[in-house]
């Protein structure tokens, strides 16, 4: 199941997006769990980090869908986001954002359905990605989407996971071998998935969970160095 979330305040725009949604489902054979939201503050206030693609007009009310996708980096920095926008001019400060591309109103099906191939290999690239790690009972596979950090405690470790805690054997300088660029540590203790930082408070770095982890300043350079690379272009996480 692919959760897509639409932000659209002209609601003949979002029913058209939707039947595409449902076009193509019935033609890939691609289940959508699929959400509408009328405002970015409605949609920023309820978001969810499981949601795999988001659909952003860029002229929203009040808040526009550019600010709107900004805030969004901060808290995930793994979903797919698409502009839907009038003006071509707007949508090309996309990359500032990592956006994977813009569909100009209006939305056509071909377009639309050539966008949502591309989207699909994206998210397909995400949740393949995994790690194999040592248990007591062998080797387990770990999807890299969902471990949120791995900590080493008494020569153990410990992969944080949105699914629980995986224990398994090594070390956490073999782990940052194999386990990608994505991971940073941030102190001795901890390696933390950046796309799963949404601030840096104090000497905390704080995750999208609210978890809270410490900032070591041996680490620090490098830990915000590797964080502003990923989120560039996004707002400064750091807060003196």
């Amino acid at each position: 199941m692919i959760n897509v979330t639409i932000v659209e305040d002209e609601k003949h725009e979002a029913d058209k997006l939707r039947g595409y949604l449902e076009r193509y489902c019935a033609a890939h054979g691609v289940g959508f769990d699929t959400k509408v939201f009328s405002s970015a503050e409605a949609f920023l206030a309820s978001y969810r980090t499981d949601t795999d693609i988001v659909f952003m007009d860029i002229e929203l009310e009040s808040m526009n869908g550019m600010d709107a996708a900004v805030r969004l980096r901060a808290i995930d920095a793994l979903v797919v986001i698409i502009f839907v926008t009038n003006m071509a001019g707007y949508a090309i400060r996309g990359y500032s954002v990592q956006a994977l591309d813009y569909l100009l109103k209006p939305v056509g099906w071909y377009a639309f359905s050539t966008m949502m191939d591309k989207a699909m290999r994206s998210c397909v690239k995400q949740r393949e990605a995994t790690v194999n790690v040592r248990t007591q009972g062998g080797l387990s596979c770990v999807s890299l989407a969902d471990v949120k950090y791995v900590e080493v405690s008494n020569h153990r470790l410990r992969y944080h996971t949105d699914k629980g805690c995986v224990e398994a054997w090594g070390t956490l300088k073999e782990t940052e071998k194999s386990i990608g660029d994505d991971f940073m540590r941030c102190c001795s203790s901890y390696l933390v998935n950046l796309r799963r930082v949404s601030a840096i408070d104090g000497g905390d770095v704080v995750l999208s969970d609210g978890t809270r982890l410490p900032l070591s300043r041996n680490y620090k350079k490098e830990f915000m160095g590797a964080l502003a690379r990923l989120m560039r272009g996004g707002e400064n996480v750091e807060r003196e």
